[in-house]
């Protein structure tokens, strides 16, 4: 499979799948930081959207053929002041400090235009703008209000915060044909169509090919000519400062969930379970198989059963059981699979080891803990053998992670559908936290950062997937102690 290739996903986007990143140790790399290792990141957002703040009021609240007029006559002004460099960059840190009468000459085009000097009077609410007093005598910041300028601006950078926006892509073209009429950019002789399409934007050639190119172009000149970050942090500062977080409106409907099952067809699969077991035990002596294969099955059963309980399945503590579930499924398969005696008694000593484990440091803590009796803790440590003669295994009991258990009993798509992503919930990983308890601040002002939600959210319940996974689980035993005939799922599933 080529490494140049992508994926064409749901949505249309396009990403490189698992088979295109490279192992390096521990870490997967995507291709395109196989390619650059020593790239650079520049933020549309951050650094660039900040230093064109005047080009977005203008193209977010005006139509774009007149707000693209408005930029083309700011550029011939640049252009026919001959003045060359002075004009070519249109960043706010750049315009502070060229002569004011340049300055005046270069966007008169802007305060001619009525619609264009109203807007760009909301730059009136920033005192750290980079030339601010250039820009109160080109359209008069005394002519609007607070409140109005605030508004003027969020509009402006909803509609501009995402760099491939038509908006932020109008910006960029303007960035860029800036530095092209004034000698700062020359265009490849040899793909003259690229000219054109930059001349005549947006009406030539392919428009999102075309849009494409203009973004590229401006990062590029991004890379090679960085804002100065004074003014954009300043800016963004400023926002939060101003202006309050929002939450979204609660316009997302949780679908219901698919019915998996029900309490009382757990409780008859448990039922059965028990029998079965009374029904297949041979031996009062200790049976690691037996107990160990039958445990696994009921505590599975026990851990569904806590699922159905009103709020479980739709919260964090879900997705935590689920890959308690995940986990219990891939070692009742592994030791199935191989059915060794030795690997099924390893199991069992490996738990009693960490009972004892767990019993002997709150002992030596003296600390009492509400979740758990230290009598119970010594008891299991001591129950198939005098825990003195009990070693501690500090690893894991069949020397295996759960991802190369899973490919050995043959049970890996159980591992990728349910292990890795309800893992950051057992060990509160960033992106699992991030999904519970932070929403996106709907102030565009606030440039899309994460404020704590009213209440942890309601997540996608899990009922179905367990149900698959303990049905599994019984499908498993059935194959070690045939005759078990229920399963959690209804019919109806």
């Amino acid at each position: 499979m080529s490494g140049k290739r992508q994926k064409k996903k749901r949505g249309g986007s396009t990403y490189s799948g698992l088979d295109q990143h490279r192992q390096v140790g521990k870490v997967l790399q995507p291709p395109i930081l196989q390619k650059l290792e020593n790239l650079e990141f520049t933020s549309w957002m951050n650094d660039s959207l900040p230093e064109v703040l005047w080009a977005a009021l203008i193209v977010g609240h005006l139509n774009r053929d007149a707000a693209l007029q408005v930029f083309r006559r700011a550029v011939a002004k640049a252009k026919a002041s001959g003045s060359g460099a002075a004009g070519a960059d249109i960043r706010h840190s750049a315009l502070a400090n060229i002569d004011p009468a340049l300055f005046a000459d270069f966007f008169s085009s802007l305060a001619e235009d009525q619609a264009a000097r109203h807007y760009l009077r909301a730059l009136r609410v920033l005192p750290t703008l980079p030339g601010r007093s250039l820009w109160d005598s080109l359209v008069g910041f005394d002519e609007m209000s607070e409140p109005e300028a605030w508004d003027a601006l969020r509009s402006a950078v909803l509609k501009t915060l995402s760099h491939r926006s038509q908006e932020s892509t109008d910006c960029m073209w303007l960035m860029v044909v800036s530095r092209a009429i004034n000698g700062q950019l020359f265009f490849p002789k040899h793909l003259p169509e690229i000219a054109e399409e930059i001349r005549l934007y947006p009406d030539h050639g392919d428009p999102g090919a075309v849009a494409a190119t203009v973004r590229a172009m401006a990062g590029g000149l991004r890379g090679l000519n960085p804002p100065d970050p004074a003014w954009s942090t300043s800016f963004w500062g400023l926002c939060l400062a101003s202006t309050p977080c929002e939450s979204f409106p609660g316009t997302t409907v949780q679908p219901l969930p698919a019915l998996g099952t029900s309490a009382t067809q757990v409780r008859a699969v448990y039922d059965e379970l028990r029998e079965h077991f009374l029904g297949t035990q041979t031996t009062t002596a200790l049976d690691a198989r037996h107990d160990s294969a039958f445990g696994l099955a009921l505590a599975s059963v026990a851990v569904l059963a806590e699922l159905l309980r009103v709020g479980n399945s739709t919260a964090s503590i879900g997705r935590a059981a689920l890959r308690s579930l995940t986990e219990c499924a891939i070692t009742l398969k592994y030791l199935a699979k191989n059915d060794e005696q030795r690997l099924w008694q390893m199991y069992r000593q490996y738990g009693q080891g960490q009972a004892k484990l767990a019993f002997l440091k709150l002992d030596q803590l003296g600390a009492v803990s509400d979740f758990v009796d230290q009598g119970t803790l010594e008891a299991l440590a001591n129950e198939d053998r005098w825990q003195e003669l009990v070693p501690i295994n500090l690893g894991h009991w069949a020397d295996l992670n759960a991802r190369k258990m899973a490919e050995e009993a043959n049970c890996k798509d159980l591992y990728d559908q349910y292990y890795d992503w309800t893992s950051g919930y057992v060990h509160g990983h960033w992106a699992a936290v991030r999904d519970s308890v932070f929403e996106i601040c709907g102030n565009p002002l606030h440039r899309l950062h994460r404020i704590p939600r009213s209440a942890p959210r309601a997540l996608g319940d899990v009922v179905g997937d367990a149900c698959r996974v303990v049905d599994h689980i019984l499908t498993t035993l059935s194959q070690l102690y045939p005759g078990l005939k229920g399963t959690v799922t209804l019919e109806a599933q």
